[in-house]
């Protein structure tokens, strides 16, 4: 996912901006990083990356079923908001 300005901007586009990452029925173990300055979750069929995100961008993780795992950089702290949910 790119949140920027415009195309080819190093900066967030100052807009509220929300990503939504849905794992699957399955025990599903995510990871929720940062990887070059981008919020990254990785561990699903898909990893995904937030570029050039504002703090106010929300990231939402949900599990979709199962027993899952979640766990989460402290570093991603300040560059977007999260919400994990099982």
């Amino acid at each position: 996912m790119y949140s920027a300005s415009v195309a080819g901007a190093a900066t967030g586009d100052g807009q509220v901006d929300s990503v939504v990452v849905q794992g699957s029925a399955a025990a599903d173990t995510i990871a929720v990083g940062v990887s070059g300055g981008a919020p990254t979750v990785s561990g699903l069929a898909a990893t995904t990356r937030v570029v050039h995100p504002d703090p106010t961008d929300l990231l939402q993780v949900t599990g979709g079923g199962g027993l899952d795992t979640f766990t989460v950089d402290p570093a991603v702290v300040g560059l977007i908001t999260l919400m994990t949910q099982d």
